[in-house]
């Protein structure tokens, strides 16, 4: 019958107050006359911020750290009904001979869950976010939510693909300058 591959949607099972969060975010409008479209900015970090709902909190200078893998999550969508998160995260990935590359995840942070899923830039191509929802079974009328959808309401508030492009970039930079300075200490030793 299908002469092509399929791929399975992976359900992640969140809290109420995560999945209405979301659900929020995602229903909100997009104009301009919305006071929730226009960030607060305070210093290296803007929030736009829904009442009762959900904050966006994006950092303009997000730190990669270059010595290990950790993962660095400059754009999050809070709940404001519980603890629970979706971020958009960014890992250095160093790769033995080859130019450092970033890795880009999204973590779903909730009561019982924490988990993350590794996505390619541009995300508007990657086909697990197509494939993988939120999803709460004690909503009433409730639906599952895709990560890209999520990606692409927070894509209204920050260019995701061109802040990993000054993100990779600064990389680059950074690694070209440590091995412009590796020969120059070797040469002192």
């Amino acid at each position: 019958m299908l002469k092509k591959g399929l791929k399975d949607v992976k359900i992640i099972e969140v809290s109420k107050e995560l999945y209405r969060t979301v659900e929020s975010f995602i229903a909100s409008s997009n104009k301009d006359k919305y006071f929730w479209n226009t960030g607060i900015k305070n210093n290296n970090v803007v929030k736009f911020l829904k009442p009762d709902k959900w904050m966006l909190k994006v950092s303009l200078k997000p730190e990669l750290h270059l010595e290990s893998d950790k993962i660095v999550c400059p754009i999050r969508l809070f709940s404001l009904l519980n603890e629970s998160k979706v971020s958009v995260c960014f890992r250095y990935a160093p790769i033995e001979g080859r130019i450092p590359h970033i890795m880009s995840l999204i973590e779903i942070y909730d009561i019982n869950v924490h988990e993350y899923v590794e996505f390619t830039i541009p995300y508007e191509l990657n086909s697990d976010l197509m494939a993988t929802a939120l999803y709460n079974s004690q909503v009433l009328f409730s639906f599952p939510i895709y990560l890209s959808d999520i990606l692409d309401r927070i894509n209204h508030f920050v260019d995701i693909n061109r802040y990993y492009e000054v993100l990779d970039n600064a990389v680059k930079e950074a690694t070209a300058k440590a091995f412009e300075q590796a020969p120059q200490e070797q040469a002192t030793c």
